[in-house]
């Protein structure tokens, strides 16, 4: 009997610490999600656009037709829809930072999930796109 209990009370400890140790996973994944992708507003993106100084990839991620309407000064304008837009951001550095925006946040968020699957590092997301910059000058 004091062989079951013991054997019963190794098996329930080793459950305790596997679980913690899964506990203690989880929260350090996300923190990694978070360091990769950030979401800032207006303010914020200006600000840290400004203190990179030069040394950033601006990725405008709407067709080329909202590009000619009205765009942020030295954005790039590859269109997160098209086919070869994986293959055009192959072609960036994946150390360097990039701030990226749409017209209102939505393609550019998938376009900061698509770079941060292919390696990149560091990935700023325009809340409210180009709408809100727009609103801020």
């Amino acid at each position: 009997m004091k062989k079951i209990i013991t054997l019963l009370g190794a098996v329930l400890i080793s459950a305790g610490l596997s679980a913690q140790t899964i506990n203690k996973q989880t929260p350090t994944h996300q923190q990694e999600n978070k360091k990769v992708i950030e979401t800032v507003d207006v303010k914020t993106f200006k600000e840290l656009l400004q203190n990179q100084e030069g040394k950033v990839v601006l990725l405008d991620v709407r067709t080329a037709e909202e590009y000619k309407q009205g765009h942020i000064d030295n954005a790039k304008n590859i269109d997160v829809l098209q086919k070869d837009f994986v293959q055009k951001i192959e072609r960036l550095d994946k150390n360097t930072p990039v701030f990226v925006y749409c017209r209102s946040g939505h393609r550019s968020m998938k376009a900061a999930q698509i770079l941060k699957e292919h390696g990149f590092t560091k990935v700023y997301n325009l809340a409210g796109g180009y709408i809100a910059w727009s609103k801020q000058k």
